[in-house]
């Protein structure tokens, strides 16, 4: 289980709304003894520092989610790069420690082979672990429609659109399941991401029991990425912000067809709830 964009994901909310949320999320994976890690947008610490010592009093290990979630293509190695610096300091200073693990912002390692393994490259030299996900999901998206409808107060909404998260994380676990065999000839051990937001301050207790149920156990980040399916050599080079599982040997991009057919089952299902999805990045 990870948790990105930490402080908070997306618009500004109140310093309340923060906290009841954050301690919900907490409250939610301690009465469910999940281990969690969280990734960090360094520039949002100021004025959250408080937030952010409540999940390390929880136990749960922060990562670097560079300062300010830059896109790497967007801005060029030098400058991400900078940014990855900046989150690194601030990590230190939060936590009086150096960071183990790192998360790709929007899970973008590089369009080229040069700025993919330069950047690689960098990170390894900082002591950084990449924080693969295999689970990637539609949830970003979900949890707009859900925001949407609280501030219209719309009850009904707001259910319909909390049943569909269930469901859709459900099929996202079953799928890469089912790549992770036919990649592996194994299941593979899993790394799931998820954001900081009401929706899952509200309902993800109930996301959490529905992948119990298909057989999930929760173990720590540093667990998971022991399992060699990390190890593998990374084949795609491109924008994409890709699933480790369709990264890998036999690379096939139609792995990831998968992701839009079910992001646009998705947002029918949003719309028919009332809800209104925007385009939006996944992560």
């Amino acid at each position: 289980m990870t948790l990105d964009d930490l402080p908070w994901s997306g618009p500004s909310v109140n310093e309340g709304v923060r906290t009841r949320g954050t301690a919900s999320i907490i409250g939610s994976l301690s009465d469910r003894g999940v281990p969690a890690s969280g990734f960090v947008n360094c520039a949002n610490i100021r004025g959250n520092s408080s937030i952010l010592r409540a999940w390390l009093a929880a136990g749960v290990e922060l990562g670097n989610h560079t300062a300010r979630h830059l896109d790497i293509d967007r801005v060029g190695s030098a400058a991400w790069l900078e940014d990855v610096r900046d989150c690194d300091v601030a990590l230190r200073t939060l936590t009086g420690r150096p960071p183990r693990f790192f998360r790709y912002p929007m899970l973008r390692q590089g369009a080229t082979r040069a700025r993919r393994d330069s950047a690689a490259r960098a990170l390894s030299s900082m002591g950084y672990v990449n924080a693969h996900v295999t689970i990637d999901n539609s949830e970003s998206r979900i949890a707009l429609a859900y925001r949407l409808a609280s501030e219209a107060n719309d009850r009904e909404a707001m259910t319909s659109i909390a049943d569909i998260y269930v469901r859709h994380l459900r099929a996202a676990f079953l799928h890469a399941r089912e790549v992770a065999k036919r990649k592996l000839r194994r299941d593979g051990s899993h790394v799931l991401l998820l954001h900081l937001n009401q929706l899952n301050a509200d309902h993800i207790g109930a996301a959490l029991d529905s992948l119990a149920a298909d057989g999930a156990e929760f173990v720590p980040l540093d667990t998971v990425l022991g399992d060699a399916l990390y190890s593998l050599p990374d084949l795609y080079v491109g924008g994409r912000g890709w699933s480790w599982l369709y990264r890998i040997a036999p690379f096939d991009p139609a792995d990831a067809v998968w992701d839009d057919v079910e992001a646009a089952r998705v947002d029918t299902l949003l719309r028919q709830s009332s809800g209104s999805p925007r385009r939006i990045n996944r992560h």
